[in-house]
């Protein structure tokens, strides 16, 4: 009897001690609710979209100094961020379109000018019309570099004829508007001496006096410009007002801009020049789950990209959304629909 009860009072001891401490179990605060309820709320909000199989192949520029490959760089790394195997090569504007209308790499920066010759058929660059290729993403203003040595006796754009120009590779942006300003001022490619090389090269040929002109289809601003105007003496040439009419004219694709006083060392005025939008291109058959998942991807690393690239950074979402008169893929629009709409 006496061993009963003191089962009794031990059990009765230890079902106390458990109702105590449950009692003394701390509570979720308030605010520590809300915050729970939000995370649940956002994890609910976030959307599942189906990453790329394979590697990813991302396009650059022509040379590992063209905001291009900056671009393109800080988007295979924004991929790779969001589990993808991705990578970015060496190409061009007009290589870019190329390569995702033949599918061979995934997505790639280019000019809006280039993605419409390659529409138009105008450019000889393209082996065939690729209207496959769109647009799932706008950036900056690329614009239209003319340079030339400070003491040049090249005023104007037609000083150029007879002269040594330097521009970029034949698959690059920067050629297709180099034709399209010399047609514009009443000039052929075969009027000039054109030299094709890298921005580095072409530095380093304006320097040494090796050509007596520099056309470069790049933002605002652009390292590579930026070293050449602190170790050589240079000027960059505005384009006229009537000329300026001509090349919107030419192109749908062109925008005027205008290069602001102090972008670049010894440039004390504003700048009139021309240019026109990087696009991220995409073949138009790219899965919507893909296309979402990318730029999915890109939003959810633009901190990153803008600090890579800096002249990113004024971006609004609602300036990624507009390609202007350039067709974007579907989903990119359904995409941007949403995004806007939160």
């Amino acid at each position: 009897m006496k061993k009963l009860s003191r089962l009794v009072i031990v059990l009765f001891a230890v079902m106390l001690l458990f109702v105590l401490t449950g009692c003394n179990t701390p509570q979720p605060t308030k605010s520590e609710e809300t915050e729970s309820n939000k995370t649940k709320e956002e994890d609910s909000d976030k959307k599942e979209y189906d990453m790329p199989k394979g590697e990813l192949t991302v396009g650059g520029a022509a040379s590992y100094t063209g905001n291009f490959h900056a671009d393109g760089t800080a988007i295979a790394e924004s991929f790779t961020r969001s589990g993808a195997n991705a990578s970015v090569i060496l190409s061009g504007g007009t290589a870019n379109i190329i390569g995702a209308g033949d599918k061979t790499m995934f997505c790639g920066p280019t000019g809006a000018t280039s993605l419409l010759a390659a529409y138009e058929g105008t450019d000889d660059s393209f082996p065939r019309i690729y209207d496959d290729v769109v647009a799932m993403m706008a950036l900056d203003m690329m614009a239209n570099y003319f340079i030339v040595p400070a003491d040049s006796n090249i005023k104007t754009i037609s000083d150029l004829k007879g002269k040594t120009v330097v521009t970029g590779m034949i698959s690059s942006t920067s050629y297709v508007c180099l034709v399209d300003y010399l047609e514009v001022y009443g000039l052929k490619p075969e009027d000039l001496n054109i030299r094709m090389a890298s921005m580095g090269e072409a530095n380093d040929m304006i320097a040494d006096k090796l050509v007596d002109a520099y056309f470069m289809n790049t933002g605002i601003p652009n390292a590579s410009i930026m070293e050449l105007c602190t170790s050589v003496d240079v000027k960059i040439l505005p384009i006229e007002k009537k000329y300026l009419d001509d090349i919107l004219a030419r192109s749908e694709a062109y925008q005027p801009c205008t290069l602001p006083a102090g972008t670049y060392k010894g440039q004390n005025e504003d700048i009139l020049m021309s240019g026109a939008k990087t696009l991220i291109v995409v073949n138009s058959e790219t899965p919507d789950g893909e296309v979402k998942w990318a730029l999915e991807s890109i939003i959810e690393n633009w901190g990153y990209i803008t600090k890579a690239c800096t002249w990113l950074s004024g971006l609004s979402f609602e300036d990624l959304s507009d390609s202007g008169t350039m067709p974007m893929h579907k989903a990119a629009i359904e995409f941007y629909d949403e995004l806007l709409s939160k």
